[in-house]
């Protein structure tokens, strides 16, 4: 059984082929920009994460995530279970950087519904809710590969380390006396690559896939059980500074595993303060 998170499916070939793409455009756009406009010093220095060279940035920021999803799982030898899950987690985020170096932790919580519907041999049409509680907390230290900037793209390389806790009860109208209760928390170190492609002094985005090995335990009233699982995490970022020291930064996270459960995409929002 895993988080909602993780109940994903293997494109790791999908997902870096995707992220390649974006390298070689951003590289290309560089090279255009490149020859028409010299400047001084990369843009890269405009996203609110960064710090100048020698200099500490820090920085706080009021998050919001939401999900929503149509899923199905195999029910073999009965048609497929299908059905809706949402939620919403609203959080906090913080960084602080010197230099190459930043860290940034984030922590975020919140409710949601999970809606199925399922055929069962002599059972006919089940329908299950799901109500549940789902916190999250992630850190990154983030290295900038200056050595490797231009004025319109800066590498980077991260490592990281997440974890999940879900709280879920289970209902059916079918029976109205069934009630379920489990509890799932995951950690999952984690390891990536990306990129920071500043389009102006105002805007630009960021991209970056993160790869993890997820331990799950999850328990209800009949035990626990252990299970341990890869998986892998897309994120795309736009940031916009939009007054001194404010930003704003939206963003979609897509995330897939190899269990064969189905993927996730999620949507974010951001309101930032930067202290420099």
């Amino acid at each position: 059984m895993q988080s909602l998170n993780s109940r994903n499916i293997n494109c790791h070939h999908q997902i870096g082929s995707f992220l390649a793409t974006a390298f070689v455009l951003a590289t290309i756009s560089t090279a255009t920009f490149a020859a028409d406009r010299v400047i001084e010093e990369s843009l890269v220095y405009k996203d609110p994460t960064v710090s100048r060279q020698n200099q500490m940035v820090k920085g706080i920021s009021l998050d919001y995530y939401s999900f929503s999803q149509n899923v199905s799982f195999a029910n073999a030898p009965n048609p497929d279970i299908t059905g809706t899950i949402a939620y919403q987690q609203p959080g906090i985020s913080g960084f602080v950087g010197y230099g190459d170096i930043t860290l940034m932790v984030s922590y975020r919580s919140g409710t949601g519904t999970a809606d199925f519907s399922a055929q069962f041999t002599g059972l006919g049409t089940l329908t299950l809710n799901e109500s549940f509680t789902q916190s999250e907390y992630e850190f990154d230290l983030r290295w900038l590969m200056t050595n490797f900037q231009t004025t319109y793209f800066t590498p980077y390389a991260l490592i990281g380390y997440a974890g999940t806790k879900f709280n879920s009860t289970i209902t059916t109208p079918s029976l109205p006396s069934y009630s379920q209760s489990s509890e799932a928390t995951d950690t999952v170190p984690l390891l990536g690559i990306g990129g920071i492609i500043p389009i102006s002094d105002k805007f630009g985005f960021r991209v970056d896939e993160k790869f993890g090995f997820v331990s799950d335990t999850y328990s209800d009233s009949a035990g626990s059980v252990s299970s341990s699982y890869n998986i892998s995490r897309l994120t795309a970022t736009m940031y916009y500074n939009f007054a001194d020291s404010w930003n704003g930064q939206l963003g979609a996270r897509y995330e897939s595993n190899n269990t064969g459960t189905p993927s996730t995409t999620g949507f974010y929002g951001m309101l930032g303060y930067t202290f420099r």
